[in-house]
Order: C-alpha cells, then structure tokens, then sequence
C-alpha cells in the first residue's frame, strides 16, 4: 500500500491529475488484463490526456458563457426573416467547419445569434470542438 501512495503523491507532483486520482482501478484493472508494459502505460497516458482535454473543453465552454441547453428544433424562425428551415439544416451539417470557413452572425439584439452560437457549440457530435487525440493515437 505505501507503494500505491508513494506512485499517487508522485503522478500529483508531475501534474497527473487523473492518475492520481485513478490509480487503484486502473492497477486493479490491468492485474485483470495483465497488459503488457508499455501497453499499461500507453493506456494510463491516453487516459490522462483525455481527461485533460475534456477538462480543457469544459474550462473553455465556461469561458464562452454561451447560454445552457439549446435545441435548434425549437429555434423561432419568425424572430428572424434573414434564415429560414434550409439554411439553417445546411448550417447544422457543419460542412462550413470542415471546409475551414468562418461564420459571422450579425443582426439586432434578440434574434437568436447567441441561441445558435450555443447549440453549434454543444452539438452532440462535438465535431467543432471536442478531443482530439494525437495522430498516433488515433
């Protein structure tokens, strides 16, 4: 046991803050699986990346201080005459990301550009932002 807690205090003095908080399931687990060495630690170093990027999403989602649940379904297309249903399913797709376009959303106060900013943002695909893993990993 005192080795498991010298490990925990090392992995929090180097900044793994998944490590240290995990390292019990994961030693439990890879006894089960008895993965090789590298394998165990390429996985305890994927987890600890992911963990950080998913901390860097959230960190970031506050920061943007968009408004919580959005669902674009309910969006009033009547508040604003400059988009309709077609334009605004082709928006979805998110092809404009992909393609590397920017968007600008210009109009007067309270014709949903925050509302649409916040759903594009929070799409459960996460494909504006989400983990991304190095090459390698992948």
């Amino acid at each position: 046991m005192k080795q498991i807690e010298n490990m925990k205090q090392y992995a929090g003095i180097l900044r793994l803050g998944y490590l240290s908080k995990n390292l019990q399931p994961m030693l439990h687990q890879a006894s089960i699986d008895t993965p090789g060495y590298a394998d165990f630690l390429e996985n305890m170093l994927v987890k600890e990346l992911e963990q950080r990027q998913l901390n860097d999403y959230r960190r970031r989602t506050k920061l943007a201080r968009l408004p919580r649940a959005h669902e674009l379904d309910e969006y009033d297309y009547k508040a604003s005459s400059s988009i309709g249903i077609r334009q605004m399913t082709q928006l979805r797709e998110l092809l404009w990301v992909d393609q590397l376009y920017n968007l600008v959303l210009m109009g007067p106060s309270g014709t949903g550009k925050t509302y649409l900013a916040g759903d594009w943002s929070m799409m459960p695909s996460r494909k504006v932002i989400g983990p991304i893993l190095p090459p390698w990993l992948t």
